[in-house]
């Protein structure tokens, strides 16, 4: 899903990308340098929002909140054996 949605911003820079580009052309100077730049910059971050978007539909990329579950998972686990291993030792 997170990449279904990556394609809204994408498409938008990519149309940007090109009318910075197309513009770029017809300039002259450092102007039609610097629209190219910034052209192929555009183009850069539009692929950088489909990367992200990979990612994150993935799970590769993770929020701070899925971290924050993950990491009270793991201490509550510890947390068991810790008192497992206290009961054992009250055993002896």
């Amino acid at each position: 899903m997170p990449f279904l949605f990556s394609l809204i911003p994408t498409t938008f820079l990519v149309v940007v990308g090109y009318f910075l580009i197309y513009t770029s052309t017809r300039a002259e100077g450092r102007l039609k340098r610097f629209g190219k730049y910034l052209g192929v910059w555009v183009f850069f971050l539009a692929g950088m929002v489909i990367l992200g978007g990979l990612l994150a539909s993935t799970g590769v990329v993770t929020t701070p909140m899925d971290a924050m579950m993950q990491h009270m998972e793991s201490m509550e686990i510890m947390e068991k054996e810790q008192l497992e291993a206290i009961r054992e030792l009250g055993r002896k």
